[in-house]
């Protein structure tokens, strides 16, 4: 399985977690919150999500060349 491939069947996923993110800033930029706090969110959010996607991709990838 290549990244591609993978990354074209998570479209769906990537596209409502970027769209979360638009609403999260959205309403960042209405509350009175430090420019630091509106940066980190997103970042780790970001982090986490790719961190998790790459395990996913790496723990499929191992199966699959099993098979």
């Amino acid at each position: 399985m290549s990244f591609k491939r993978f990354l074209n069947d998570k479209l769906l996923t990537i596209s409502l977690l970027l769209f979360g993110l638009f609403t999260i800033e959205i309403c960042l930029l209405i509350c009175p919150v430090g420019v630091f706090i509106k940066i980190y969110i997103p970042i780790i959010i970001l982090g986490f999500y790719g961190l998790g996607i790459g395990i996913e991709y790496l723990t499929k990838k191992r199966f699959y060349k099993k098979c």
